[in-house]
Order: structure tokens, then C-alpha cells, then sequence
């Protein structure tokens, strides 16, 4: 899909905050009209075109970040959203055809300075943000890559004022470091996942005999298995193999999709016993698959 089909999402209340997908091209006529609790819009650089009253009675709407060029835009597409938005654009970018800070299409137009590129690149876990060498203490989530320009800089004092933030609620910081590499004119920044800080074999073994354990008591009684994935290395991910022999569990393990621990632990719904047992695999990686 390369574009957000006309009247789309028109009139949809539930939409609080989106980011249209990098590869959308066109955003349709109206789009999005009427959604009333939209208030935060990230469109991509991708998009080169946005259709008449695309976002027409979005009065909840108060920031609207583009970050590639002015796109070519119909009537109408801002009318009626709330007073006092403002939009965000890229210093480098072009084709806005006003003085910036200024105003363009009737909302506040001004440049996106680096803390929100930041905020943006954190809220999805992806992006690379350009810094000069000079900048205070800012988290940044793991995925999200700074590029500092500057000649003679003080690696570890930039280190140190990169705070390594949860790309998801319930992530441990402690699991993540910040890497870098030299770039040309600069350096680059990456909070990555610390894989020396983790033990996953041991986390592993630990879980599954918790879940075992947990397994043939509430199954049996049709209660769900619960099990605490606070113990088990926040940042991971993992996945509930479940089968009532062996050789079919080895086979669902290779199958299994995994997700990012999250700080409640999760809920496993029950799977009734097939004979007498059943049995559970949870599989721990540090990465996605």
C-alpha cells in the first residue's frame, strides 16, 4: 500500500496519535476528517501528496510533525483544527514557500528542534537524530542512533549524557549500553541492547522450570499458568511452546513467535492436558524472530 485511501479513517474518534508508515506516498481526501481526538500526527518524508480536507474537523489536533519536504497539498486540509497547533519541520528541509517561524496553512509553522526528533525516533523505537557536540542529558531508546557533528570530541563525556531509555514501558534500562562508531564529521550513538549484562541460558532454565511446575498444577484445575517474567531479564523476548508429547513440543518451539517481556510477566491461557501431561517450553532470545 502506497497510499491512505480517501475518507479512510473519516470520522474515527478512537484515533489518539499517528504516525503515517514510512512508503505512503498520498494521503487521500479526507482521510482522516473528523477524527476529534486526534492531537499528534507524524507524517513521513515519503509522502509527497496530501488530498483535500485530509485532516478537515480534526479540532483536537495541537502537533503535526513532517519530516521530509512540503508535500503538495489540496484545500481545506487543516480547517477547523484546533487553534494554536503547530507544525514541526526539519531544518533541512524545503518547499514550504513561508518564513519559518511563521505560519503556513493557517497553523504555526516551526523547525523541529533535536529533543523532539529525539522524542519521535524514541516513541518508535527507530531513527537516526543529528546533534551538534553540544547538548544536555537526553534518554534514548535502543533502535535510535544520534549522529554528533563536531571535530575533537569527548567520546566518553557524550557517552555519559546518553541515557539509555525503554523503547516499551516495562524495559529495564540496566539491560542496555551505549555504543559508538565514527562517522564522517562526527560520531554516532546507539543504544543497543548489553548482551554481556544477561544471562539468557540460566533466565532460561529458571523460567521453564517455574512454568512446569506452574503447568501441571493449573492446568489440571483449569486455572491460567502465570509466569514472572520479572526475574527473567526485562528487554528479552519470548515464547510459550506448549505440546503432549516431547517430539511435538520440539516442533511447536521452532514454530513459536516471540514477543518483548513486559514488566507484569505475562499470562499464559490454559491448555487442558492431552492424557496425562502437558507439556511447556518457553523459549528466551534477545532477539526477535
Amino acid at each position: 500500500m502506497t497510499a491512505v485511501s480517501s475518507g479512510l479513517f473519516n470520522e474515527c474518534t478512537n484515533l489518539m496519535h499517528i504516525e503515517i508508515p514510512s512508503g505512503i506516498t498520498h494521503i487521500g481526501n479526507a482521510a482522516f476528517a473528523g477524527c476529534t481526538n486526534l492531537s499528534k500526527l507524524v507524517i513521513p518524508d515519503s509522502v509527497t501528496s496530501i488530498g483535500d480536507d485530509a485532516f478537515y474537523g480534526c479540532n483536537g489536533l495541537s502537533c503535526v510533525i513532517f519530516r521530509g519536504n512540503a508535500p503538495t497539498i489540496g484545500s481545506r486540509i487543516f480547517y477547523s483544527v484546533k487553534n494554536g497547533c503547530t507544525v514541526y519541520v526539519r531544518k533541512n528541509s524545503i518547499g514550504w514557500g513561508v518564513d519559518i517561524p511563521g505560519t503556513w496553512n493557517g497553523l504555526n509553522i516551526q523547525y523541529l528542534t533535536p529533543k523532539m526528533e529525539i522524542a519521535v525516533a524514541n516513541n518508535t523505537g527507530e531513527g537516526v537524530v543529528e546533534v551538534d557536540g553540544e547538548f544536555s542529558n537526553v534518554e534514548v531508546a535502543s533502535g535510535v542512533t544520534l549522529i554528533v557533528r563536531g571535530e575533537n570530541l569527548d567520546i566518553d563525556a557524550l557517552t555519559a549524557k546518553i541515557i539509555p531509555k525503554s523503547y516499551e514501558e516495562g524495559q529495564s534500562a540496566t539491560l542496555f549500553k551505549v555504543a559508538y562508531a565514527p562517522v564522517f564529521g562526527g560520531v554516532s550513538f546507539s543504544v543497543v541492547l548489553d548482551e554481556d549484562s544477561v544471562d539468557p541460558d540460566l533466565t532460561a532454565a529458571e523460567i521453564v522450570a517455574t512454568a512446569n511446575a506452574a503447568a501441571f498444577g493449573s492446568a489440571a484445575s483449569g486455572d491460567s499458568v502465570y509466569i514472572d517474567l520479572l526475574t527473567a531479564k526485562q528487554g528479552l523476548y519470548y515464547g510459550i511452546a506448549v505440546a503432549n508429547d516431547l517430539v511435538a513440543l520440539e516442533d511447536a518451539a521452532a514454530d513459536v513467535s516471540l514477543v518483548r517481556a513486559g514488566e507484569g510477566g505475562v499470562t499464559i491461557p490454559v491448555v487442558k492436558p492431552i492424557g496425562d501431561a502437558v507439556f511447556f517450553k518457553v523459549i528466551i532470545s534477545d532477539r526477535l524472530r
